[in-house]
């Protein structure tokens, strides 16, 4: 489920099919990996706290109890600030009592680019699965 009216398609993994999907970002700030192509022609957005939480409240109106798994879009949430994240994560906690975890895709500067501390207060927040591969590669 997701509540972004945006035009551009949601991408997620197939693991995720039944997660909240909840956008951070629109596009992908690196969009240039040979070997994906899902956001060609998408420009790069972070979206604004108020965006981002009116997606969480219209999830939570549809159904708070039923949201256990998160996954912050689109491609690559991460190249947010930590305090960014653990904001979203903490605000996901607080408004969706079975909250269980959220996951993200990641690519490799992203990861490289938070401090192992940053990295452990991510995944003690709720953020627990970043998927990462071929795709998130150099060109």
């Amino acid at each position: 489920m997701y509540f972004d009216d945006y035009d551009s398609p949601v991408f997620r993994p197939p693991s995720e099919a039944y997660s909240f999907i909840l956008r951070l970002t629109r596009g992908c700030a690196h969009n240039k990996c040979t070997y994906c192509n899902m956001y060609r022609g998408v420009p790069f957005q972070v979206l604004t706290d108020e965006e981002i939480e009116r997606q969480i409240m219209m999830a939570k109106g549809y159904n708070a109890a039923g949201v256990r798994r998160v996954f912050l879009a689109d491609g690559d949430a991460l190249v947010l600030s930590t305090e960014r994240l653990l904001k979203v994560l903490a605000t996901l906690r607080r408004v969706f009592p079975h909250f269980e975890r959220a996951s993200s895709y990641a690519a490799p500067k992203d990861i490289l680019r938070k401090t192992p501390e940053e990295l452990k207060a991510l995944r003690e927040a709720g953020l627990t699965l970043l998927y990462y591969g071929m795709e998130t590669g150099e060109s």
